[in-house]
């Protein structure tokens, strides 16, 4: 791995201080698994055998006895042929006893590129899409996040705080705190492109026809709602090769979907009352997800009909396809407190 950066720091008021800088690193000769044992390119007829119904041969033939290892089914190949690699502008700005408040807040743009998000998988099923292309699974990595922001801050508020007496022991000395993170969502694959190849051991993506225009369309029925988070006619199911009938790979991207983003905001207001210089009691009022902002936390994938009879359509019966799913908890609040001495 190669890592690099450069940075400024720019200190802009004597309790105020900012950075700007990029960030980026390279990998190279990262493992992946490729299956050893798929069919040869020009082994046609064999292929279209082993393609079945949506190739125009039989169905549920058993492809082991066509391998090249003949008798043996997937094998899978440890290799390190895979990469990835990330760029990103980085800010960050500082402040402390800044007018009663002390604050930090980061803004990160980057982009994150890779042929696998995970690691190898040493069982007999390659994790390379293409076995005969590993370059085919490269591109925006699914655990990408195009733009993140972070802040906390601690804000003393004034009111009560230069008076005396009952009103500075109970309104005055409070404490708003918080901490806030906003971030794009990570990219989704429309999935569920069956593989009509007849290589016995490949996967597929369908064919991206259009820009992904994400729609946020609304739908009710029977008092539930769910949201279409895209517009489903931008992909189709990958075709076949004209000339041997077989199915080709669809030209999608790994994770063409922009993803939900999420905006958290967790906050609390606590104030100390002292009984004695080393003695008293903290009162903290906290909240989690205070503006009740959904947080999903995925899209509805297998868009592309699997089935031989809808070859080139949109699933008809993935009803959670293009829909987003998955919610994180809704806003809760707590009280609390405690005595130190």
């Amino acid at each position: 791995m190669y890592q690099y950066s450069l940075g400024i720091q720019e200190q802009l008021r004597s309790n105020v201080v900012a950075t700007l800088g990029y960030v980026g690193n390279n990998s190279v000769h990262l493992s992946d698994t490729a299956d050893a044992n798929v069919m040869p390119l020009n082994a046609i007829s064999q292929r279209v055998l082993l393609c079945g119904p949506a190739c125009g041969g039989p169905n549920g033939i058993n492809s082991d006895p066509y391998r090249p290892y003949a008798g043996f089914g997937q094998i899978g190949l440890v290799e390190d042929e895979a990469g990835s690699h990330y760029h990103s502008l980085q800010a960050t700005v500082r402040a402390t006893a800044f007018h009663n408040l002390t604050f930090g807040a980061a803004y990160t743009l980057g982009h994150v590129w890779d042929q696998q998000d995970a690691q190898i998988d040493f069982g007999q099923n390659g994790n390379i899409t293409n076995p005969y292309n590993p370059k085919y699974d490269y591109g925006t990595s699914g655990f990408d996040r195009r733009q993140i922001v972070s802040m906390n801050f601690d804000y003393n508020l004034p009111i009560f705080q230069h008076s005396t007496g009952l009103d500075n022991k109970i309104l005055g000395g409070w404490t708003i705190s918080g901490i806030a993170s906003m971030q794009t969502g990570n990219p989704a694959s429309p999935g569920g492109q069956s593989d009509w190849s007849g290589l016995a051991s490949a996967g597929n993506r369908p064919n991206q026809l259009s820009r992904v225009e994400i729609t946020k369309t609304k739908t009710c029925s029977g008092g539930v709602c769910q949201y279409q988070w895209y517009n489903p006619t931008a992909f189709a199911a990958a075709g076949f090769d004209p000339a041997t009938g077989l199915g080709v790979f669809g030209n999608s991207g790994t994770h063409p979907i922009p993803g939900p983003g999420r905006q958290n905001w967790n906050m609390s207001l606590y104030k100390d009352f002292k009984f004695t210089e080393r003695a008293g009691f903290q009162f903290r009022a906290e909240s989690f997800n205070t503006w009740n902002h959904p947080q999903f936390t995925g899209v509805g994938g297998g868009l592309v009909s699997g089935s031989a009879s809808n070859v080139g359509l949109t699933s008809t019966n993935n009803v959670t396809a293009t829909y987003l799913g998955g919610l994180t908890d809704p806003r809760e609040f707590q009280f609390g407190g405690r005595f130190y001495f």
